[in-house]
């Protein structure tokens, strides 16, 4: 007997989108999507599995949401959108709104380990990180106002 899906069906689902692999090929990141049942918003983080079938990990953390995973093309960097909390905790409100706090911002993550660095700090936010040839630097779009 089928039945139709129920709120609380979606609260046990995960959607899987944006999968991107590293340049050696021996790499998926990709990005899980939850539904915060208590909260009532959409979460996502940003997920590493080998290609050879291992285990993934997860790569983002926290309840702010990690999206649009991007390699750099030496394969030793992650670049990834996020909502999360950046390193301006010290300044005056007004300078956190120039500075694009909570606002989605360019990330950059060692795929070997260590901390996630935040790169941009727009006031109006960033998207579409794009790497160099070189993996020098790295390209993204931000509205101006």
């Amino acid at each position: 007997m089928s039945r139709a899906i129920t709120v609380e069906d979606l609260y046990k689902m995960k959607f899987v989108g944006r999968p991107r692999i590293s340049p050696d090929g021996r790499r998926i990141a990709f990005v899980i999507t939850t539904i915060d049942e208590h909260k009532h918003e959409y979460r996502s983080a940003i997920w590493v599995a080998p290609t050879d079938g291992g285990e993934a990990r997860r790569y983002t953390s926290g309840t702010s949401n990690a999206n649009d995973p991007t390699w750099s093309p030496d394969g030793r960097f992650l670049a990834f959108v996020s909502t999360r909390e950046g390193e301006l905790t010290d300044k005056p409100s007004k300078e956190h709104k120039r500075l694009g706090k909570d606002k989605s911002q360019i990330w950059i993550l060692p795929v070997d380990g260590g901390e996630a660095q935040q790169l941009t700090f727009m006031e109006h936010g960033a998207s579409s990180p794009a790497w160099s040839p070189d993996s020098q630097q790295l390209l993204f779009s931000a509205s101006v106002g």
